[in-house]
């Protein structure tokens, strides 16, 4: 393993906590800083590419659908774990950690959705630690 920079690590890992606690928490202007300006988001099932978005107007889409559970009365908690830090230099890292992902409806019924593998490219711009590539690996559907 290379040396890093303790700190920087600490900020990479703080990023990605942040990813799940601003999704979950419905807070779509925290949630889009954590991104450089132009990110790539990409979809997969099982592997399989199923599709791909790009920059601030990609991420706008998908707080549509998150907007929709939170009207339905609909909870979703993303609990990541297995976090990974790989190649890491002052400027870039490649991250990757497993996702549970649980909902629970407006009566109270607890769900589990589905499970995820997250992996991407972080790299320090806008004053900080941001998310560049973003590729969200479902097991199943959700």
């Amino acid at each position: 393993m290379a040396d890093f920079d303790v700190r920087d690590r600490l900020e990479i890992l703080d990023l990605l906590h942040r990813y799940s606690h601003y999704w979950d928490g419905h807070d779509f202007e925290s949630f889009c800083d954590l991104f450089v300006e132009e990110p790539t988001v990409v979809a997969k099932l099982r592997g399989e590419e199923q599709g791909r978005l790009e920059g601030r107007a990609g991420l706008a889409s998908l707080n549509v659908r998150n907007e929709a559970f939170r009207e339905a009365g609909v909870q979703r908690r993303h609990l990541m774990t297995n976090v990974i830090v790989d190649d890491q230099t002052e400027t870039s890292a490649r991250v990757a950690a497993y996702v549970g992902l649980f909902s629970t409806s407006s009566n109270g019924e607890l769900t589990t959705v589905t499970t995820v593998r997250y992996s991407g490219e972080v790299v320090r711009a806008l004053g900080g630690w941001r998310i560049q590539l973003w590729e969200i690996d479902l097991d199943r559907a959700a």
